[in-house]
């Protein structure tokens, strides 16, 4: 970081958030962690870290007027292991939640229990500003670490209801940010939605890996979801879509290593995918 983070003091007093480690289905995730119920003060390693995540929330605002929003009342910080529920679906929803380090995943379930991963989380990644307007409204999804994170947490209040704490231009540009998140989300959505109307597999495998190619403008490109992760997310069964990559990397289709891709055949790939 900058010099301008190493000279600012900031008195900021983080108060660690109350989570429940029971997931929708009333199964103990992760209960090993014990949070502090006291206040505790960032160190200036911990400061940096946000700061460097380039969060799309924080785009347009000064480093200064990001670290003096963080003193606000209310933000908290969590430091948590692997398999940590963050939210609970259909919870009162009083936050948005940024990853400031690590990684989560968000998650819906059925009534018979089999869950969905609806997306992953990474360093500098929002959860929860979609649904956190809405009166009334719960959180939409179950949100858990995939491996150790840490996590901070700012009050709808704070953003909807700065007060007179001179956080009027600050607050401006976080909902302009917001709105920017919710759109790129929409399209994201719509992304998903395109994989799901597919009932063949190999044709929302298509999909997903021209859409994952798309979005790194060439044809190989690495994941950053495992294939538990994958299988989730297009909502197939793990062990029938390893057989049909194999099989489509038996056809030269496609070649892949672990989480790194290469279209080789971007014409059939197309076909599958009932572009073509």
């Amino acid at each position: 970081m900058g010099d301008s983070v190493a000279e600012a003091t900031w008195d900021i007093d983080f108060t660690f958030a109350d989570i429940k480690l029971e997931d929708s289905r009333g199964i103990m995730l992760n209960s090993s962690d014990k949070f502090p119920n006291t206040g505790t003060v960032l160190d200036r390693k911990q400061i940096e870290r946000i700061l460097s995540l380039s969060s799309d929330l924080f785009a347009g605002i000064k480093e200064e007027d990001i670290g003096r929003y963080l003193t606000m009342g209310g933000v908290s910080m969590v430091k948590v292991g692997a398999d940590t529920l963050l939210r609970q679906e259909h919870a009162r929803q009083i936050d948005i939640g940024i990853l400031v380090s690590g990684e989560a995943e968000i998650r819906q379930y059925d009534n018979q229990g089999t869950v969905f991963t609806v997306g992953i989380l990474e360093p500098g990644d929002l959860f929860g500003e979609i649904t956190a307007f809405i009166r009334g409204a719960g959180w939409p999804a179950t949100v858990v670490t995939q491996t150790a994170c840490e996590v901070l947490f700012l009050p709808v209040e704070l953003i909807t209801n700065p007060g007179n704490r001179n956080l009027g231009d600050i607050t401006r540009q976080i909902m302009k940010n917001l709105l920017g998140i919710v759109a790129a989300k929409a399209l994201n959505l719509r992304s998903r939605i395109e994989i799901l109307t597919r009932n063949a597999m190999r044709s929302r495998i298509a999909v997903f890996l021209l859409q994952q190619a798309n979005l790194e403008g060439k044809d190989s490109f690495t994941l950053s979801m495992n294939r538990e992760g994958m299988s989730r997310y297009l909502n197939v069964s793990r062990p029938s879509m390893s057989r049909e990559l194999g099989r489509m990397k038996e056809e030269g289709i496609i070649n892949f290593h672990r989480s790194s891709f290469d279209i080789l055949d971007r014409k059939s790939l197309l076909r599958e995918a009932g572009i073509v």
